[in-house]
C-alpha cells in the first residue's frame, strides 16, 4: 500500500450454515484511497481456527489490515461490529482480558511496532437499504459523519464476505448425516421437555416405603 495513503475499510460476515459446528465465518475488506473515486481492491478469506464467532472474524480483519500495511501508514477502519470496536477504544490493557486477547495482542503490537496512525469507527450495516432496521425492528441511525462512499464500501464488503462464505461452505454430502443427528437430538430433547412440563406432578415416595426391608 502506498505510504501515507489513507484507507477506508468496511467488513462484513456471512455464516456458512445454521448449525454452529458446520459453518466458517468469512469476511471481506473493501479499500479506498482518499480519492474516493473507486475501490482500490478487495480482500476476502475464511476465518482460520476452531473458534468461529462474529467478533473474532471482525477482529481478524482489523489485525490482518494492520499486518499488511506499510510502516507509518495512516489507516481509517470502518467496521460494523460495535462490541469489537468499543473494546478496541478501551485500550490494550482491557483488551488483554477479553475472549479474543490473542488477536488484540497482535493488533496492538502491529500498531505500536509499525508506528501506525490507526483510527477505528463504527457504523451500522446495511444502510444502503431503503428503510434499514435493527434486529428489534427499530430504524437504524446513520451517524452524521457517514458518507455515501462509506455505505457503498460496506455493501461491497458484504458481497466479498458472501462470496468467501460460499467458497468455505462444506458439501451437503459431508454434513447431511451430522445435521440429521442434530435434528433428531433436538426433537428428543423437545419431547422430553414437553412431557416433563405437561404431566401432573407426582409425589415422590420414600425409599423406606418402596423397600421396607432396608435397615433403619
Amino acid at each position: 500500500m502506498q505510504n501515507p495513503a489513507k484507507i477506508k475499510i468496511q467488513t462484513s460476515f456471512e455464516k456458512h450454515k445454521a448449525y454452529r459446528r458446520f459453518f466458517q465465518h468469512s469476511h471481506g475488506k473493501c479499500l479506498m484511497t482518499t480519492s474516493l473515486i473507486a475501490f482500490d481492491f478487495g480482500l476476502k478469506y475464511p476465518l482460520p481456527g476452531d473458534v468461529q464467532t462474529v467478533p473474532r472474524a471482525e477482529l481478524s480483519a482489523i489485525t490482518t489490515l494492520a499486518e499488511i500495511v506499510e510502516e507509518r501508514s495512516m489507516i481509517v477502519y470502518i467496521g460494523d461490529n460495535k462490541p469489537v470496536i468499543d473494546l478496541f477504544h478501551k485500550g490494550e490493557v482491557v483488551c488483554a482480558k477479553s475472549a479474543n486477547a490473542d488477536l488484540y495482542k497482535l493488533l496492538f503490537a502491529y500498531i505500536n511496532n509499525k508506528h501506525l496512525d490507526f483510527t477505528v469507527f463504527w457504523m451500522s450495516s446495511h444502510l444502503d437499504q431503503p428503510e434499514p432496521k435493527n434486529k428489534k425492528g427499530k430504524p437504524k441511525t446513520r451517524p452524521l459523519w457517514v458518507q455515501e462512499h462509506d455505505i457503498l464500501g460496506n455493501k461491497e464488503a458484504d458481497r466479498l464476505a458472501e462470496r468467501a462464505a460460499q467458497l468455505a461452505e462444506l458439501p451437503d454430502e459431508i454434513v447431511e448425516e451430522h445435521i440429521d443427528n442434530i435434528i433428531m437430538v433436538n426433537c428428543i430433547q423437545a419431547r422430553l421437555a414437553t412431557i416433563i412440563c405437561n404431566l401432573p406432578h407426582r409425589k415422590s415416595k420414600s425409599m423406606m416405603f418402596l423397600y421396607p426391608g432396608l435397615p433403619r
